[in-house]
């Protein structure tokens, strides 16, 4: 088994996606907080706007390759809701520098 590399990703929201962002959210935070307690999830949320609404996404995720780092976004709720913008979504390798070496209780 390789070892799991670190990723950063950014899924913004399409333009109409708070009303389907929010029915979804709830299976959504489910699935994340299980990834998070694996420590395949290292850090997530949602990307604000200036006046507070959630308008994307964005993790750092571990994953043994590139394709699987977009396997997990695939398989995400908000994926097959429509709520992220599939053509600008961004992954790509990231350093973590600066963070504690164990997993932080949130």
């Amino acid at each position: 088994m390789a070892t799991p590399k670190t990723f950063f990703c950014y899924m913004p929201d399409l333009p109409d996606a708070a009303p389907r962002r929010a029915h979804i959210r709830p299976k959504h935070i489910e699935v994340a907080n299980k990834r998070r307690a694996t420590g395949q999830i290292v850090v997530g949320g949602a990307i604000l706007d200036n006046d507070g609404n959630m308008v994307g996404s964005g993790m750092v995720l571990k994953a043994d390759s590139e394709e699987a780092a977009w396997a997990v976004i695939r398989e995400d709720h908000y994926w097959h809701a429509n709520v992220w913008d599939k053509e600008k979504i961004i992954v790509r390798p990231y350093r973590v520098n600066g963070l504690p070496q164990t997993q932080a209780k949130l």
